[in-house]
This record gives structure tokens, C-alpha cells and sequence, in this order.
């Protein structure tokens, strides 16, 4: 929740196209980037359900870690811990 929180502010239409300077992007809660087109289409980024499974999918693909996230990598997500 904390990552998440961090990411989009648990806001599910948040989309930063153009802000990554690769020209990729990221939308949704977990701010799923587009390098995952794979796992998950364009606009169904901005379903909630479809947005955590594809997140969770990935937090087990980096072997039960949050470091595909910047807002973990930075320490941004700390502020919403409990």
C-alpha cells in the first residue's frame, strides 16, 4: 500500500506519459510502465484489479521485491508507512 501510495497516490487514473525519459510510460495505481505491454495492455493500466495483478506479477518476478519501483528505490513510500 505504501509503494502504491507513492507511486499515484492511490489515484488509478494516474498517467506520467512523457515524464520518463526513455519514452516509456507509466499509468495506474502501481504505476505500471509500458516496457510490460507483455503482461498488460495500454488502458487496462488503469484497472485497479488488472493494475495490482500485473504489479504483483512483477513483484514476484523480481523475486519478492519492490526495486522494479522508483518510489522504493528513493525511500518515497516510507512517509506512508504505518
Amino acid at each position: 500500500m505504501a509503494v502504491m501510495q507513492a507511486e499515484s497516490g492511490c489515484d488509478s487514473t494516474s498517467d506520467n506519459t512523457g515524464l520518463n525519459r526513455d519514452g516509456s510510460n507509466d499509468k495506474g495505481l502501481f504505476q505500471i510502465n509500458s516496457i510490460h505491454r507483455d503482461l498488460i495492455g495500454d488502458t487496462e493500466r488503469f484497472d485497479p484489479a488488472r493494475n495490482i495483478d500485473v504489479a504483483f506479477q512483477i513483484y514476484r518476478g523480481a523475486k519478492y521485491n519492490w526495486t522494479p519501483w522508483s518510489a522504493y528505490n528513493s525511500g518515497a513510500y516510507l512517509k506512508y508507512l504505518n
